[in-house]
């Protein structure tokens, strides 16, 4: 039947784009969220877990996050996300991407959540003159992965 398909409705479906507003709250307190290590301090933040916080509070997607309770849950993803971080084991992936897949972290998620795709531009986040959402070459990625793993 015509008209019925997802182009038919394309226009009632608004394309997310970033505003340049910053959403969200704060990071939770780490001690609280994270505990405390072996020897009895509280427990800190990834770097890389700080700056995926700070680009899902800049990105376009942060404007369909209206409650407290969209923005917990995203804490919670980035809880998990710290643990991977910390102890290396991966079955917490999966965990966090099934997170990531809710509140729309990719071009698939984000089809799947009929969110319309947005021109490449307006997806981006971070402070201007970064390196996010630009291309790199393999030896800084590298660089930037043993730098977050605590490599070498």
């Amino acid at each position: 039947m015509a008209g019925q398909g997802r182009k038919a409705s394309k226009s009632q479906i608004p394309v997310l784009r970033a505003d340049g507003k910053i959403r969200g709250r704060e990071l939770g307190d780490p001690g609280f969220l994270l505990g405390k290590d072996r020897d009895g301090a509280d427990k800190q933040w990834n770097p890389r877990v700080l700056l995926m916080w700070d680009n899902l509070r800049r990105s376009p997607q942060a404007q369909r996050m209206g409650t407290d309770l969209d923005w917990d849950y995203a804490e919670l993803m980035m809880v998990a996300l710290n643990i991977f971080f910390e102890t290396h084991r991966w079955e917490m992936l999966s965990e966090v991407r099934q997170w990531m897949a809710k509140i729309g972290y990719s071009p698939a998620d984000r089809n799947a959540l009929k969110f319309d795709a947005p021109a490449p531009d307006d997806l981006a986040v971070g402070q201007p003159g970064s390196s996010s959402g630009n291309g790199m070459d393999m030896e800084e990625y590298w660089a930037q992965a043993d730098a977050v793993m605590g490599g070498a």
